[in-house]
């Protein structure tokens, strides 16, 4: 697929997958805590995640680079939700401390019918003690084999989707 394809291919998709992950049309991604449910084929609901606690001192998050994605996806879906997340003024790290959360995606892409695949994006938040404070799902259908390559504005569209549900999860950032 030629670069002019795979341009029209990501400018089709990506307000599908905006909106699915954001409210229109679709449900929008699902904050979870607590023990995960198993998926279900029914809509993904939204639940306010309990307020982090405070640390003590400058709180900083790491994000693991994104794993399970096709294409070039690992890469710039890490680098989308580290782009959403510092302009969502999230303080981010590259080495732990005592105070360093850690964001980990996972990417899962099922093959479907009708030449569709389902893709699944979980960001799972840790806090420092690697205890998972809750996890941001995001699903969708989309044509079979269309991020075999390079993701462009589906990455920075499904980070945007996700970054205010991680962001819920985080402590607020201090003073």
């Amino acid at each position: 697929m030629d670069s002019a394809a795979l341009r029209s291919l990501a400018v089709m998709i990506a307000p599908q997958i905006a909106a699915s992950m954001s409210g229109g049309g679709s449900p929008p991604g699902r904050i979870e805590t607590g023990p995960r449910p198993a998926p279900s084929a029914s809509a993904p609901e939204t639940a306010a995640a309990p307020p982090a606690a405070r640390p003590k001192g400058p709180v900083t998050t790491i994000v693991a680079p994104v794993s399970g994605a096709p294409g070039d996806g690992t890469k710039s879906l890490t680098a989308a939700i580290k782009k959403r997340l510092y302009a969502k003024g999230v303080k981010l790290a590259t080495v732990q401390t005592g105070n360093t959360y850690t964001v980990k995606g996972t990417v899962s892409v099922t093959d479907g019918s009708g030449g569709k695949q389902s893709i699944r994006i979980d960001w799972q938040v840790l806090d420092p003690n690697g205890k998972r404070l809750g996890t941001v799902s995001q699903q969708n259908n989309i044509p079979k084999g269309s991020l075999d390559g390079p993701w462009g504005a589906i990455a920075d569209a499904a980070a945007g989707a996700a970054a205010d549900g991680i962001v819920k999860l985080l402590p607020k950032p201090s003073g």
